[in-house]
């Protein structure tokens, strides 16, 4: 038999031989830890990795904080979970949009392991909720690379907004501003 997702947003399931697949990713399973012994493991250790991400809090000494980024990102990375965790990635942008994270750091060349069109979307959106300055770089990167028509246009999309936004700094407005004059819009 197989074993209903418990939440729609886990992109996993279990056949009944135990093997756990994550959009095309397949690992055997081991079940374990207090209220989550029905988890497949590699749904255990996408849960483990949001949670990181979603509770990464930046000490102030960028040092420390880019080796915390790297131990979490190797993570994602050595389990093949880089495409299911883009968006959690981003959210850290959002959350410490003045910290200093790596230029590029960790995240952004943990992203970038995952397709450009798959990265776009959610990152598109994220430039719509709480533009930073490493997104609007990201954006600005990929744009440069050549994406398909249909990015390109999410991209510069999500890119007018930003003069609008009223999470932005003036300075980020303004990059914003000369990002969409070099691309001709």
């Amino acid at each position: 038999g197989f074993y209903a997702r418990p939440a729609a947003h886990l992109p996993w399931l279990v056949t009944g031989a135990g093997i756990c697949i994550i959009s095309g990713v397949q690992a055997s399973f081991a079940s374990f830890g207090a209220g989550r012994k029905n988890l497949p493991l590699c749904a255990m250790s996408l849960l483990s990795i949001h949670e990181s991400l979603q509770s990464f809090t930046p000490t102030g000494d960028e040092s420390e904080d880019i080796g915390r980024l790297y131990d979490i990102t190797d993570a994602i990375e050595a389990d093949g979970l880089a495409a299911h965790c883009v968006a959690e990635m981003l959210a850290v942008f959002e959350r410490n949009p003045d910290a200093g994270l790596g230029s590029p750091g960790p995240l952004v060349h943990c992203i970038e392991t995952v397709p450009m069109a798959e990265f776009i979307p959610p990152l598109a959106q994220s430039l719509e909720r709480v533009p930073t300055a490493m997104t609007l770089w990201m954006a600005e990167r990929c744009l440069r690379s050549n994406p398909t028509d249909d990015s390109a246009a999410l991209l510069i999309s999500a890119i007018k907004t930003i003069p609008n936004s009223e999470t932005a700094s003036s300075e980020l407005k303004s990059v914003a501003t000369s990002t969409l004059a070099s691309h001709g819009t």
